[in-house]
């Protein structure tokens, strides 16, 4: 089962509650950590073993394809403007995001798919390692 699959998990309520507490407004990594730290031990050892398999993992620890993928998204999925920006060959990007495609079901050329393969890829920061 792809990582596109998988991905689908059911948070509780009370994780929910003062999601916001001590994040001032506009603070996105400080609304993030606080996501993170509501779910518990137990979770977060359970969405690693389901979600990270040694395929994703590698992906995931590919600091060079990490980079071209945040360039990527910076220049808004269009792939002339990041190489052109990232100083990369068209057809080296072209290969890194179908390689993407390829081990976890996500086209990051897809909007809907890169905003999954980002939350992906937070979860994998915040817990995953």
């Amino acid at each position: 089962m792809k990582a596109k699959e998988k991905l689908f998990v059911k948070m509780n309520d009370e994780q929910s509650h003062d999601l916001y507490s001590g994040c001032q407004i506009g603070d996105k990594q400080c609304l993030i950590n606080s996501v993170f730290s509501k779910i518990d031990a137990g979770t977060k050892a359970q969405l690693k073993s389901a979600l990270f398999d040694s395929e994703i993992q590698k992906i995931m620890q590919d600091k060079e394809l990490l980079r071209s993928v945040d360039e990527f998204f910076n220049n808004n999925l269009n792939i002339s403007e990041t190489s052109r920006n990232a100083f990369l060959h068209r057809n080296t990007l072209i290969y890194r995001i179908e390689k993407i495609r390829k081990v976890t079901g996500f086209n990051i050329k897809n909007f809907n798919d890169a905003v999954s393969f980002k939350i992906l890829e937070m979860l994998y920061q915040n817990f995953g390692e």
